[in-house]
């Protein structure tokens, strides 16, 4: 779970897949202690796949976020926690270290594993909130583009040469 900062816009982007300008995408935000809606609006065309919303917590929280694309009927979750500053600025004790690209790769070859397995659902749905994990064709083109960048610091990789006649 992400932290964001209490009485502070928060504004994220979500990317949603096969989605375009022309797509009609809402979202709206809960607060969890009560469940209820705390904002709701349009987002915002970034480019790509990319769309913006922003809210601002105002109460010491958890908040579930939905986006929307009403086009594709598809609903991204997720939530984050409003803290005070003071809590962002302490350190962090035992919480976990960003994993290295060795430790994300695995834990893509595991999530693929699973897929494949049959013990993992691709989305679902809860008390009419929707979830949906990555594709397998997206975990696949993460993992290329994760030994891309490890070979590039291994110094890896390919090297070119180009041969002139030297007449």
């Amino acid at each position: 779970m992400d932290y964001i900062q209490v009485n502070k816009v928060h504004t994220e982007v979500v990317g949603i897949p096969e989605s375009n300008s022309g797509h009609t995408v809402t979202f709206q935000v809960y607060k969890a202690s009560d469940n209820s809606l705390f904002a709701s609006g349009a987002a915002v065309y970034v480019g790509g796949l990319n769309w913006k919303i922003s809210f601002m917590p105002t109460s010491l929280d958890v908040y579930a976020v939905d986006v929307h694309n009403l086009d594709l009927d598809v609903t991204y979750s997720r939530s984050v926690q409003a803290v005070s500053s003071v809590t962002l600025s302490q350190p962090v004790g035992d919480e976990e270290t960003t994993p290295t690209i060795n430790e994300l790769i695995e834990l893509i070859d595991k999530a693929i594993a699973a897929r494949l397995r049959g013990g993992a659902a691709q989305s679902y749905s809860i008390g009419g909130r929707n979830l949906q994990y990555m594709t397998l064709s997206e975990l696949r083109s993460l993992r290329a583009e994760l030994n891309k960048q490890l070979a590039a610091q291994k110094g890896g990789g390919r090297n070119y040469a180009k041969f002139v006649d030297p007449d």
